[in-house]
């Protein structure tokens, strides 16, 4: 049986309700796929899906902050952080004709040296500050200040 979810200004309403701080979407560069190539009705039913779900944790407490971008070709992103702010659940769908890919990550604020350790290694894998930023946890100007502590360590060995 399918769940009814409702239109998109109820699912707002409901949002605003609760508290949800509702950001507009950034405007996508590239046009949206033709209706032939891309089942749009189905992406609308599948966010409307997950927008009910996070709604209902909302209503129930279980959550702190909620993030929710999506845009026109079908891409969504949800972070949700726990009460304590000391762990996130991040799941990213992209989507093009014939392919989706959903990524999820779960992370961990992490105490002061274990979180140098993360950095390093995150950096070394070529990611971008604020990429390592976002996957600890902290602001990209913390992960800035971590590289700076790391070179000097590592110009100290030298």
């Amino acid at each position: 049986m399918k769940k009814e979810t409702g239109n998109d200004e109820e699912n707002k309403q409901e949002l605003q309700e609760t508290g949800a701080e509702i950001v507009p979407a950034r405007p996508v560069a590239s046009p949206v796929p033709n209706e032939a190539s891309f089942p749009i009705d189905d992406m609308r039913n599948r966010i409307a899906d997950r927008l009910a779900s996070v709604v209902s944790m909302l209503r129930d407490g279980t959550v702190g902050k909620v993030g929710i971008e999506l845009d026109n070709e079908g891409n969504q992103k949800y972070v949700i952080d726990d009460l304590e702010g000391k762990h996130r659940y991040t799941t990213e769908i992209r989507s093009v004709p014939g392919v989706v890919e959903k990524t999820e990550t779960f992370s961990t604020r992490l105490p002061r040296e274990e979180r140098l350790k993360a950095v390093e290694k995150l950096h070394q894998q070529n990611l971008s500050q604020s990429e390592i930023a976002a996957k600890l946890m902290v602001s990209q100007q913390t992960v800035s200040l971590d590289l700076q502590k790391l070179k000097g360590k590592d110009s100290k060995q030298e």
